[in-house]
Protein backbone atom coordinates (compact mmCIF):
# COMPACT_ATOMS: atom_id res chain seq x y z
CA UNK A 1 0.00 0.00 0.00
CA UNK A 2 2.84 2.42 0.88
CA UNK A 3 4.57 1.57 -2.39
CA UNK A 4 1.45 2.54 -4.32
CA UNK A 5 1.20 5.79 -2.37
CA UNK A 6 4.77 6.69 -3.32
CA UNK A 7 4.03 5.99 -6.98
CA UNK A 8 0.93 8.18 -6.86
CA UNK A 9 2.94 11.12 -5.55
CA UNK A 10 5.67 10.54 -8.11
CA UNK A 11 3.34 10.49 -11.11
CA UNK A 12 1.51 13.56 -9.89
CA UNK A 13 4.78 15.47 -9.70
CA UNK A 14 5.89 14.18 -13.08
CA UNK A 15 3.00 15.94 -14.78
CA UNK A 16 4.45 19.40 -14.17
CA UNK A 17 8.09 19.30 -15.02
CA UNK A 18 7.60 22.16 -17.20
CA UNK A 19 5.97 64.48 8.55
CA UNK A 20 4.52 64.41 11.95
CA UNK A 21 5.03 61.85 14.69
CA UNK A 22 2.13 60.06 16.32
CA UNK A 23 1.03 60.44 19.89
CA UNK A 24 1.89 57.65 22.29
CA UNK A 25 5.22 55.88 22.79
CA UNK A 26 8.55 57.64 23.23
CA UNK A 27 8.91 61.10 21.74
CA UNK A 28 11.42 61.34 18.92
CA UNK A 29 13.87 64.19 18.47
CA UNK A 30 12.31 67.10 16.63
CA UNK A 31 8.74 65.87 17.24
CA UNK A 32 6.19 68.04 19.06
CA UNK A 33 3.51 66.12 20.93
CA UNK A 34 0.23 67.91 21.60
CA UNK A 35 -2.58 67.06 23.96
CA UNK A 36 -6.32 67.39 23.71
CA UNK A 37 -6.11 70.58 25.73
CA UNK A 38 -6.47 73.76 23.74
CA UNK A 39 -3.24 74.49 21.86
CA UNK A 40 -2.45 77.95 20.59
CA UNK A 41 -0.25 78.86 17.66
CA UNK A 42 3.42 78.88 18.63
CA UNK A 43 2.80 77.14 21.99
CA UNK A 44 4.86 73.94 22.12
CA UNK A 45 4.14 73.14 25.77
CA UNK A 46 2.30 69.98 26.86
CA UNK A 47 0.13 70.14 29.93
CA UNK A 48 -2.37 67.91 31.66
CA UNK A 49 -2.76 64.15 31.49
CA UNK A 50 -4.86 63.99 28.36
CA UNK A 51 -4.05 61.40 25.67
CA UNK A 52 -1.96 62.89 22.83
CA UNK A 53 -3.67 63.58 19.56
CA UNK A 54 -3.08 61.10 16.74
CA UNK A 55 -1.05 61.96 13.66
CA UNK A 56 -2.54 64.99 11.97
CA UNK A 57 -2.02 67.75 9.45
CA UNK A 58 -1.09 71.26 10.51
CA UNK A 59 -3.50 74.07 9.80
CA UNK A 60 -2.33 77.48 8.67
CA UNK A 61 -2.77 78.82 12.19
CA UNK A 62 -0.46 76.12 13.61
CA UNK A 63 -3.12 74.03 15.35
CA UNK A 64 -3.38 70.27 14.91
CA UNK A 65 -6.34 68.71 13.16
CA UNK A 66 -7.19 65.07 13.93
CA UNK A 67 -7.11 62.86 10.83
CA UNK A 68 -10.27 61.71 9.09
CA UNK A 69 -10.90 58.23 10.51
CA UNK A 70 -14.37 57.72 9.05
CA UNK A 71 -14.93 54.58 6.98
CA UNK A 72 -15.64 55.02 3.29
CA UNK A 73 -19.35 55.17 2.61
CA UNK A 74 -20.94 52.17 0.96
CA UNK A 75 -22.22 52.19 -2.59
CA UNK A 76 -25.51 51.00 -4.03
CA UNK A 77 -26.06 50.27 -7.72
CA UNK A 78 -29.21 49.10 -9.48
CA UNK A 79 -28.26 46.42 -12.01
CA UNK A 80 -30.63 45.12 -14.67
CA UNK A 81 -30.49 41.37 -15.16
CA UNK A 82 -30.75 41.63 -18.94
CA UNK A 83 -27.90 44.13 -19.27
CA UNK A 84 -25.51 43.38 -16.43
CA UNK A 85 -23.35 46.16 -15.06
CA UNK A 86 -20.37 47.24 -13.00
CA UNK A 87 -20.18 47.98 -9.28
CA UNK A 88 -17.08 49.76 -7.96
CA UNK A 89 -16.00 51.03 -4.57
CA UNK A 90 -15.70 54.80 -4.08
CA UNK A 91 -11.91 54.60 -4.00
CA UNK A 92 -11.86 52.54 -7.20
CA UNK A 93 -9.92 49.71 -5.57
CA UNK A 94 -12.69 47.14 -6.04
CA UNK A 95 -14.64 46.50 -9.24
CA UNK A 96 -17.28 43.86 -9.82
CA UNK A 97 -18.29 43.13 -13.41
CA UNK A 98 -21.65 41.40 -13.81
CA UNK A 99 -22.35 40.03 -17.30
CA UNK A 100 -25.81 40.00 -18.84
CA UNK A 101 -27.84 37.04 -17.62
CA UNK A 102 -25.89 36.52 -14.41
CA UNK A 103 -28.73 37.85 -12.25
CA UNK A 104 -32.07 36.11 -11.96
CA UNK A 105 -33.82 39.48 -11.71
CA UNK A 106 -33.06 43.20 -11.54
CA UNK A 107 -31.14 43.68 -8.27
CA UNK A 108 -29.76 46.50 -6.15
CA UNK A 109 -26.12 45.59 -5.47
CA UNK A 110 -24.51 47.06 -2.37
CA UNK A 111 -20.87 47.26 -1.35
CA UNK A 112 -19.48 48.16 2.06
CA UNK A 113 -15.77 48.50 2.79
CA UNK A 114 -14.29 47.20 6.05
CA UNK A 115 -10.82 47.25 7.56
CA UNK A 116 -8.48 44.32 6.89
CA UNK A 117 -8.63 41.51 9.41
CA UNK A 118 -6.82 38.23 10.02
CA UNK A 119 -4.73 37.19 7.03
CA UNK A 120 -6.30 39.82 4.77
CA UNK A 121 -3.73 41.81 2.78
CA UNK A 122 -6.27 44.41 1.63
CA UNK A 123 -9.49 45.98 2.80
CA UNK A 124 -12.49 43.69 3.09
CA UNK A 125 -15.25 44.19 0.54
CA UNK A 126 -18.69 43.09 1.69
CA UNK A 127 -21.14 42.70 -1.19
CA UNK A 128 -24.89 42.41 -0.86
CA UNK A 129 -27.55 41.18 -0.92
CA UNK A 130 -25.76 38.73 1.36
CA UNK A 131 -25.67 35.21 -0.05
CA UNK A 132 -26.85 36.21 -3.54
CA UNK A 133 -26.02 33.43 -6.02
CA UNK A 134 -25.32 34.20 -9.69
CA UNK A 135 -26.54 32.19 -12.65
CA UNK A 136 -23.05 32.37 -14.14
CA UNK A 137 -19.69 33.59 -12.79
CA UNK A 138 -18.99 37.30 -12.34
CA UNK A 139 -15.57 38.92 -12.25
CA UNK A 140 -14.11 40.60 -9.16
CA UNK A 141 -10.94 42.70 -9.33
CA UNK A 142 -9.21 44.16 -6.25
CA UNK A 143 -6.30 46.59 -6.53
CA UNK A 144 -2.99 45.50 -4.98
CA UNK A 145 0.27 47.44 -5.02
CA UNK A 146 2.10 45.71 -2.17
CA UNK A 147 5.02 43.28 -2.26
CA UNK A 148 4.29 39.58 -2.45
CA UNK A 149 6.64 37.44 -0.30
CA UNK A 150 9.03 35.09 -2.05
CA UNK A 151 7.49 31.76 -3.14
CA UNK A 152 3.99 33.07 -2.45
CA UNK A 153 1.26 34.59 -4.59
CA UNK A 154 -1.59 37.04 -4.06
CA UNK A 155 -5.08 35.63 -4.64
CA UNK A 156 -8.68 36.56 -3.97
CA UNK A 157 -10.20 35.04 -0.84
CA UNK A 158 -13.76 34.60 0.41
CA UNK A 159 -14.73 34.54 4.08
CA UNK A 160 -15.69 30.96 4.92
CA UNK A 161 -16.93 30.88 8.50
CA UNK A 162 -14.12 32.53 10.44
CA UNK A 163 -11.31 31.96 7.93
CA UNK A 164 -10.29 33.20 4.51
CA UNK A 165 -10.38 30.64 1.70
CA UNK A 166 -8.49 31.22 -1.55
CA UNK A 167 -10.57 31.48 -4.73
CA UNK A 168 -9.28 29.05 -7.35
CA UNK A 169 -8.07 30.64 -10.57
CA UNK A 170 -7.61 34.14 -9.13
CA UNK A 171 -4.26 35.81 -9.79
CA UNK A 172 -2.33 39.08 -9.65
CA UNK A 173 -1.71 40.91 -12.93
CA UNK A 174 -1.33 44.59 -13.83
CA UNK A 175 -1.80 45.75 -10.23
CA UNK A 176 -5.07 43.86 -9.70
CA UNK A 177 -5.98 40.49 -8.24
CA UNK A 178 -8.76 39.19 -10.45
CA UNK A 179 -10.94 36.10 -10.32
CA UNK A 180 -14.44 34.75 -10.79
CA UNK A 181 -17.01 34.42 -8.01
CA UNK A 182 -20.43 32.77 -8.01
CA UNK A 183 -22.03 34.18 -4.87
CA UNK A 184 -21.84 37.16 -2.50
CA UNK A 185 -19.94 37.24 0.76
CA UNK A 186 -16.94 39.15 2.07
CA UNK A 187 -13.84 39.24 -0.14
CA UNK A 188 -10.23 40.33 0.23
CA UNK A 189 -6.69 39.43 -0.89
CA UNK A 190 -4.49 36.87 0.88
CA UNK A 191 -1.08 35.31 0.28
CA UNK A 192 -0.81 31.58 -0.42
CA UNK A 193 2.04 29.28 -1.34
CA UNK A 194 2.88 29.63 -5.02
CA UNK A 195 2.34 25.98 -5.78
CA UNK A 196 0.05 23.95 -7.95
CA UNK A 197 -2.69 22.84 -5.58
CA UNK A 198 -5.04 20.11 -6.69
CA UNK A 199 -8.10 18.75 -4.96
CA UNK A 200 -9.70 15.35 -5.44
CA UNK A 201 -13.32 14.62 -6.29
CA UNK A 202 -13.66 12.82 -2.94
CA UNK A 203 -12.05 15.51 -0.78
CA UNK A 204 -14.97 15.41 1.67
CA UNK A 205 -14.13 11.80 2.48
CA UNK A 206 -10.57 12.86 3.27
CA UNK A 207 -11.58 15.68 5.59
CA UNK A 208 -14.23 13.55 7.31
CA UNK A 209 -12.21 10.34 7.69
CA UNK A 210 -12.41 8.64 11.09
CA UNK A 211 -10.48 5.36 11.61
CA UNK A 212 -12.80 2.58 12.80
CA UNK A 213 -10.85 -0.60 12.09
CA UNK A 214 -12.71 -3.66 10.86
CA UNK A 215 -11.97 -6.88 8.98
CA UNK A 216 -10.32 -6.40 5.55
CA UNK A 217 -10.22 -10.07 4.58
CA UNK A 218 -11.13 -10.64 0.94
CA UNK A 219 -10.19 -9.28 -2.48
CA UNK A 220 -10.45 -5.53 -2.98
CA UNK A 221 -10.02 -3.25 -5.97
CA UNK A 222 -8.69 0.31 -5.81
CA UNK A 223 -11.53 2.67 -6.63
CA UNK A 224 -10.03 6.06 -5.87
CA UNK A 225 -7.35 8.04 -4.11
CA UNK A 226 -8.61 10.98 -2.07
CA UNK A 227 -6.93 13.95 -0.48
CA UNK A 228 -8.03 17.24 1.03
CA UNK A 229 -5.40 18.97 -1.03
CA UNK A 230 -2.01 18.06 -2.43
CA UNK A 231 0.83 20.18 -3.69
CA UNK A 232 2.74 19.40 -6.85
CA UNK A 233 5.47 21.92 -6.08
CA UNK A 234 6.20 25.41 -7.30
CA UNK A 235 3.93 26.60 -10.10
CA UNK A 236 6.01 26.57 -13.32
CA UNK A 237 3.62 29.08 -14.93
CA UNK A 238 3.71 31.68 -12.13
CA UNK A 239 5.84 34.14 -14.10
CA UNK A 240 4.59 33.53 -17.63
CA UNK A 241 0.88 32.89 -17.04
CA UNK A 242 -0.40 33.23 -13.45
CA UNK A 243 -4.04 32.97 -14.61
CA UNK A 244 -3.64 29.47 -16.07
CA UNK A 245 -5.58 26.75 -14.24
CA UNK A 246 -4.99 23.01 -13.84
CA UNK A 247 -6.89 19.95 -12.61
CA UNK A 248 -6.20 16.21 -12.38
CA UNK A 249 -8.24 13.06 -13.00
CA UNK A 250 -6.94 9.60 -12.00
CA UNK A 251 -8.07 6.07 -12.90
CA UNK A 252 -6.80 2.83 -11.33
CA UNK A 253 -6.48 -0.84 -12.19
CA UNK A 254 -5.12 -2.51 -9.05
CA UNK A 255 -6.21 -5.08 -6.47
CA UNK A 256 -5.13 -6.31 -3.05
CA UNK A 257 -6.09 -9.58 -1.36
CA UNK A 258 -6.03 -10.20 2.39
CA UNK A 259 -6.18 -13.94 3.09
CA UNK A 260 -5.39 -15.42 6.49
CA UNK A 261 -2.30 -13.57 7.67
CA UNK A 262 -0.95 -12.86 4.17
CA UNK A 263 -1.63 -10.22 1.56
CA UNK A 264 -0.88 -9.88 -2.16
CA UNK A 265 -1.22 -6.66 -4.10
CA UNK A 266 -1.29 -6.45 -7.91
CA UNK A 267 -0.81 -3.19 -9.77
CA UNK A 268 -1.79 -3.34 -13.44
CA UNK A 269 -2.27 0.22 -14.66
CA UNK A 270 -2.73 3.80 -13.57
CA UNK A 271 -3.87 6.59 -15.88
CA UNK A 272 -3.69 10.25 -14.96
CA UNK A 273 -5.05 13.09 -17.06
CA UNK A 274 -3.87 16.64 -16.44
CA UNK A 275 -6.25 19.32 -17.72
CA UNK A 276 -4.86 22.82 -18.29
CA UNK A 277 -6.55 26.03 -19.43
CA UNK A 278 -4.14 28.72 -20.66
CA UNK A 279 -5.37 32.15 -21.79
CA UNK A 280 -4.08 32.88 -25.30
CA UNK A 281 -2.76 36.20 -24.04
CA UNK A 282 -0.02 34.16 -22.32
CA UNK A 283 1.23 32.63 -25.58
CA UNK A 284 4.21 34.01 -27.52
CA UNK A 285 3.36 36.40 -30.31
CA UNK A 286 1.64 34.68 -33.25
CA UNK A 287 1.80 31.29 -31.48
CA UNK A 288 -1.17 28.94 -31.49
CA UNK A 289 -2.41 26.29 -29.11
CA UNK A 290 -0.11 23.74 -30.76
CA UNK A 291 2.79 25.38 -28.93
CA UNK A 292 2.46 22.81 -26.12
CA UNK A 293 3.47 19.91 -28.38
CA UNK A 294 1.93 16.66 -29.49
CA UNK A 295 1.91 15.08 -26.02
CA UNK A 296 -0.47 17.79 -24.78
CA UNK A 297 -3.12 18.33 -27.46
CA UNK A 298 -5.16 21.50 -27.04
CA UNK A 299 -8.45 22.91 -28.23
CA UNK A 300 -8.60 26.58 -29.21
CA UNK A 301 -11.71 28.14 -27.62
CA UNK A 302 -10.95 31.59 -29.00
CA UNK A 303 -9.89 33.10 -25.68
CA UNK A 304 -7.86 30.19 -24.28
CA UNK A 305 -6.20 26.87 -25.01
CA UNK A 306 -7.81 23.92 -23.24
CA UNK A 307 -5.22 21.17 -23.09
CA UNK A 308 -4.94 17.65 -21.69
CA UNK A 309 -1.84 15.60 -20.95
CA UNK A 310 -2.15 11.88 -20.27
CA UNK A 311 0.36 9.92 -18.20
CA UNK A 312 0.01 6.14 -18.09
CA UNK A 313 1.91 3.59 -16.06
CA UNK A 314 1.06 0.28 -17.69
CA UNK A 315 3.23 -2.35 -16.03
CA UNK A 316 2.25 -5.24 -13.81
CA UNK A 317 3.82 -5.05 -10.37
CA UNK A 318 3.12 -7.29 -7.38
CA UNK A 319 3.92 -7.11 -3.71
CA UNK A 320 3.26 -9.54 -0.89
CA UNK A 321 3.74 -9.96 2.83
CA UNK A 322 1.86 -10.33 6.07
CA UNK A 323 -0.78 -8.22 7.76
CA UNK A 324 -2.52 -7.84 11.09
CA UNK A 325 -5.13 -5.48 12.56
CA UNK A 326 -4.10 -3.62 15.70
CA UNK A 327 -7.03 -1.60 16.99
CA UNK A 328 -7.97 0.72 14.13
CA UNK A 329 -4.62 0.30 12.36
CA UNK A 330 -3.73 -2.00 9.46
CA UNK A 331 -0.13 -3.16 9.96
CA UNK A 332 1.52 -4.60 6.85
CA UNK A 333 5.00 -6.15 6.54
CA UNK A 334 6.27 -6.71 3.01
CA UNK A 335 8.63 -9.39 1.76
CA UNK A 336 11.64 -7.15 2.47
CA UNK A 337 10.59 -6.73 6.09
CA UNK A 338 9.45 -3.11 5.77
CA UNK A 339 6.58 -2.36 8.14
CA UNK A 340 3.84 0.22 7.48
CA UNK A 341 1.07 1.16 9.90
CA UNK A 342 -2.02 2.85 8.51
CA UNK A 343 -5.31 3.87 10.15
CA UNK A 344 -8.26 2.36 8.28
CA UNK A 345 -12.02 1.97 8.36
CA UNK A 346 -13.96 -0.93 6.88
CA UNK A 347 -17.68 -0.39 6.39
CA UNK A 348 -19.51 -3.11 4.49
CA UNK A 349 -17.97 -3.51 1.05
CA UNK A 350 -15.74 -0.44 1.33
CA UNK A 351 -12.39 0.15 3.05
CA UNK A 352 -10.64 3.51 3.38
CA UNK A 353 -6.94 3.44 4.30
CA UNK A 354 -4.99 6.55 5.32
CA UNK A 355 -1.44 6.65 3.98
CA UNK A 356 1.03 9.26 5.20
CA UNK A 357 4.25 9.95 3.32
CA UNK A 358 7.17 12.32 3.95
CA UNK A 359 9.32 13.50 1.05
CA UNK A 360 13.03 14.35 1.07
CA UNK A 361 12.30 17.92 2.19
CA UNK A 362 10.23 16.73 5.15
CA UNK A 363 6.93 17.75 3.59
CA UNK A 364 4.06 15.48 4.62
CA UNK A 365 1.46 14.29 2.12
CA UNK A 366 -1.63 12.36 3.19
CA UNK A 367 -3.61 10.17 0.81
CA UNK A 368 -6.75 8.11 1.40
CA UNK A 369 -7.10 4.95 -0.66
CA UNK A 370 -10.69 3.84 -1.26
CA UNK A 371 -11.12 0.09 -1.85
CA UNK A 372 -14.28 -1.81 -2.80
CA UNK A 373 -14.75 -5.54 -2.26
CA UNK A 374 -14.54 -7.83 -5.27
CA UNK A 375 -15.13 -11.14 -3.53
CA UNK A 376 -14.78 -12.68 -0.08
CA UNK A 377 -11.96 -15.03 0.78
CA UNK A 378 -13.03 -18.70 0.70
Amino acid sequence: MKKMALFTLAILSMAFTFSLGCGGGDDKEGTDTKTNEETTAGDDSVTGDDVPLPCADVCEDGTLVPPDTTEPEGVSVDVKAADGGTVASEDGKAELTIPAGALAEDTTITLAVEAASGDAQAQVYNFGPDGLTFLKPVTLALAFDGKVPDKQKAVLAVLDGDKWTAIAGSALADGKVTGEITHFSKFTIIFTEDEIIITSDCGEMATGFVPCGGNPEGVWKFDNVCFDQASLGENPLKDTCPTATMSVEMNWDATIEFAGSNYTSTFNKQEMKVFMTVPKSCLPAEAGCDVFGADMPCTDTGEACECVKTEVKDQVETDSGTWVVEGTNLVMTNSQGDVSTAPFCQSGDQVVVKIEDTDEEGKISILYFVLSKVQPTA
